[in-house]
């Protein structure tokens, strides 16, 4: 529950701001020993289900998300802000056509 409340956290300041500095260091906390992840996208991809069906999303180096995601089980690919990962307003393409070109 814990780790929940702080994505939520780091969710509301994302939406409040829409910015965050780009290579954010994030220390969970689980009981023992903090875990640090780099980026935001580093972050929501540790605690995604990873299962047949859900989207998780593809990260850069640097712990951003890339500027295109494609979902595996839609065929949907769309550009987002590569540090918040918000999709772009009418990036979203569906499949069988050309992926959207996006910027960094």
């Amino acid at each position: 529950m814990k780790l929940l409340a702080v994505i939520l956290g780091v969710c509301s300041v994302l939406s409040l701001t829409q910015a965050l500095p780009v290579n954010v260091t994030f220390t969970v906390d689980t009981g023992d020993s903090g875990i640090q992840i780099r980026g935001l996208c580093n972050l929501t991809n540790q605690y995604c289900p990873h299962t047949l069906g859900s989207f998780c999303p593809q990260c850069a180096a640097d712990g951003n998300f890339l500027p295109r995601q494609c979902s595996g089980s839609t065929g949907y690919c769309w550009c987002v802000n590569v540090i918040t990962g918000e999709m772009i307003p009418n990036s979203r393409v569906p499949p069988g056509h050309p992926p959207p070109i996006c910027g960094a």
